[in-house]
């Protein structure tokens, strides 16, 4: 078991000065002291007076000066104390008729022995850490868990064991005091049959369990569990969702009916009956239910107990998943016929939450009359994302770039330009007004292109980044990325705008490019893949113009672009941030990287954008303006 504690630490204390002593200073006074004594005694020697007397007039003189020093050093007396506040752990015990059973152990106690016997180690080993609570069923608090020693086999009065009862009566005993968790110590037999007994879902804090009838009399009991949920983190208003389950049963059972439901808070939204097959002790199960409003919603699999289970616990998973009104909208525009588009634009189309609407340039520049409007703002008013592929600045009218900016940084739209030679060229974007919201500063060269083949790698930022997670272990997310076949080149930048994350560099390649956010120590880097915040919206840089290769090479032979399709899924998704526009964005940081036990943790909070009517913070010491908070380990 592990804990927290809400400790202030301080030195006891201490004594500043002000302003600083230093080498210097401390002799010039010892030398004006000596000087002072030297000439006085010297002055008086010559007049009639007495030894005593000039010593006394030495002294008061002393006395003076040492006033004068120590109020400009001007000394501060800090004095302050440590608190600690215990953690509290609530013990539950059973004291019903099963617990005076005796399992033939070599001790021949009986369960609700063996608990008293657990309570006392509990308490001898715990007791410096945890501030110990006991209670038996119903929610009643023993006072003095000693008497407990007292009560003997024939005292026990309770037929059945309510533990979803007692469970849930001592958290509301120990909640607002630090609650550390629950330890139960039972037989694990839910008898209670009455009708209000309370589900275990109401239970938040966690519960520790001891086993007490593990003797020879003791036969295993039915325990199912859920032990994985397989769902998309990504779904439709009115579309209907598959969710695979994986059961567990501790025991085998017989031939029966397992209860599955899919739950939003206490709400039943679908539910079937799976059957178990006798003999089994793992079962795999599936459950389709359709999401009736949007947002970022948190899904629970519940399965119900099994005769005689007495842990309910496990029976529940929870697992998230957004959930949206209409699919995203995509605008890719291309200003050449080339593989990269197709093959974005193919691995939009797959994806059933996105739809993309493409406009590729097909005859010679200065022939097709731009643009014709398509980004002006009532074409934005519907979209979530807008992608540049190698089209240059005059493909738009200033009226659509004007547009396209105040869509991203009022409307929150997401803005993603790729390289080539037309979008980085001389008559690229660079050139344009929007340059102003993306992150990179564009090379004033007349070529920029790099023509060589690069390999990837993701900096410290892009491995914490949702665009390169596909496997859930980020160790193994960014070794693939690194195995990926070499891109055959890359648009050159001259620097990266301060506030940008650069997310993922070049190898080998000798430029002196500062990469910003990029690998700290890697002077042959280019940045591949740069973001950037802008108003409510973001913008990023592609500065790669040929990530088909990734698309055949990576499974695209044998049809398997599950990568491809995931990756412009996960950028399109990220560019998008609807799951952000309801909420304030918080920045946190801290004031360095590494610590040891013990030290003290500086995080620094930043709020971002308005705040929205209703909305306060709940830590104290922090304002919408931000703060400083600072935590023990």
């Amino acid at each position: 078991m592990t804990a927290c504690f809400m400790m202030i630490s301080t030195q006891l204390a201490s004594v500043d000065f002000a302003p600083a002593w230093n080498a210097l200073v401390l002799p010039a006074v010892v030398v004006a002291i000596v000087a002072v004594v030297v000439a006085y005694l010297r002055g008086l020697r010559w007049r009639n007076t007495t030894l005593g007397f000039r010593a006394a007039l030495l002294a008061l003189r002393l006395t003076a000066i040492a006033a004068l020093l120590l109020a400009l050093a001007h000394p501060v007396w800090h004095r302050q104390r440590t608190v600690t506040q215990k953690p509290v752990l609530a013990v539950v015990i059973d004291d019903s008729a099963s617990m005076a059973l005796r399992d033939g152990g070599a001790s021949g106690d009986s369960r609700l022995e063996q608990a008293v016997s657990t309570l006392a180690a509990t308490r001898s080993l715990l007791r410096d850490e945890f501030e110990i609570r006991t209670f038996g069923l119903g929610g009643r608090e023993w006072e003095d868990s000693d008497a407990l020693h007292d009560k003997g086999n024939d005292d026990i009065a309770i037929t059945g064991s309510p533990l979803s009862r007692s469970l849930l009566a001592a958290q509301r005993a120990i909640e607002g005091r630090g609650a550390a968790g629950i330890l139960l110590l039972s037989d694990g037999i839910e008898a209670d049959d009455a009708a209000d007994v309370p589900p275990f879902s109401e239970l938040h804090l966690p519960v520790f369990t001891v086993a007490l009838a593990t003797g020879n009399h003791a036969e295993p009991q039915p325990d199912l569990a859920v032990t994985s949920i397989a769902a998309n983190e990504h779904a439709l208003v009115g579309n209907t969702v598959r969710v695979t389950v994986g059961l567990s049963s501790r025991v085998a059972m017989d031939d029966v009916g397992v209860p599955i439901s899919v739950m939003h808070g206490d709400e039943v939204i679908a539910s079937r009956i799976h059957p178990w097959r006798k003999g089994d002790t793992a079962a795999r199960a599936e459950i389709e239910f359709v999401p009736s409003q949007p947002g970022q919603l948190t899904y629970a699999v519940q399965v119900g107990a099994a005769r005689g289970e007495g842990d309910l616990s496990d029976n529940r998973s929870s697992f998230a998943m957004t959930v949206r009104s209409r699919p995203l909208t995509v605008i890719y525009i291309d200003g050449v016929l080339r593989w990269e588009g197709k093959f974005i634009r193919q691995a939009l189309a797959d994806d059933p939450d996105i739809n993309v609407v493409s406009s590729v340039r097909t005859i010679r520049p200065g022939a097709d009359g731009g643009s014709r409007g398509l980004l002006l703002a009532e074409q934005l008013a519907n979209v979530d994302v807008v992608i540049l592929g190698d089209v240059e600045a005059t493909y738009f009218s200033t009226a659509e770039f004007e547009a396209l900016m105040q869509w991203v940084k009022q409307s929150g739209g997401g803005l993603l330009v790729t390289g080539g030679y037309r979008s980085f060229g001389p008559e690229g974007l660079g050139r344009s007004p929007l340059r102003q919201i993306l992150p990179v500063e564009f090379s004033a060269v007349s070529n920029p292109q790099l023509e060589r083949p690069v390999s990837l790698k993701l900096s410290a930022a892009g491995r914490e980044h949702p665009v390169f997670h596909f496997t859930g272990d980020r160790v193994r997310d960014a070794a693939f990325i690194a195995s990926l076949p070499e891109l055959p080149g890359l648009s050159r930048v001259a620097g990266i705008k301060p506030g940008a994350e650069v997310l993922a560099v070049s190898r080998g390649v000798r430029v002196g490019v500062d990469v910003g956010g990029g690998v700290a120590g890697d002077e042959e880097a280019l940045p591949v893949l740069i973001s950037q915040q802008v108003g409510q919206g973001r913008a990023m840089v592609l500065t790669a113009d040929a990530t088909w290769r990734w698309r055949m090479v990576v499974g695209g032979f044998t049809g398997d672009t599950r990568f491809y399709q995931r990756f412009w899924g996960q950028m399109t998704r990220f560019l998008a941030g609807r799951q952000d526009r309801d909420k304030p964005r918080l920045a946190l940081s801290t004031d360095r990287h590494r610590y040891g036990v013990g030290d003290n943790i500086a995080l620094h909070m930043q709020i971002a954008g308005e705040q929205r009517d209703g909305w306060r913070m709940e830590v104290r010491g922090i304002d919408e303006r931000g703060g400083s908070v600072a935590a023990a380990v």
